[in-house]
């Protein structure tokens, strides 16, 4: 069964506030919601898709990229795709599962 979910970018950056001004100078965007500390910045647009801004800390390793998925049911989620043989690394991140 294929994965029914919505996907959103989670890009870098050094400096939150500089991001959030390039985005709503430059593009026009503003953030659908804003989490502190360091919690990022969540910009959702048109047909369901979006993206997040999140604190860096350096320079990126270029080695891994990020996606983030939303489903209706996460635990089901990641119960279907654990039996799939997919391996999760959990992090704790103020309001982030």
């Amino acid at each position: 069964m294929a994965m029914q979910a919505r996907a959103a970018a989670m890009l870098p950056a050094q400096d939150l506030e500089r991001a959030k001004a390039f985005y709503r100078d430059k593009l026009g965007f503003t953030p659908t919601q804003e989490r502190d500390p360091m919690g990022g910045l969540f910009y959702e647009l048109s047909g369901g898709t979006g993206f997040a801004v999140f604190q860096s800390s350096g320079k990126a390793s270029g080695t891994h990229t990020q996606m983030a998925l939303e489903v209706p049911d996460l635990d089901a989620a990641v119960k279907d795709l654990r039996a799939r043989g997919l391996k999760f690394e959990e992090y704790d991140s103020p309001g982030l599962k």
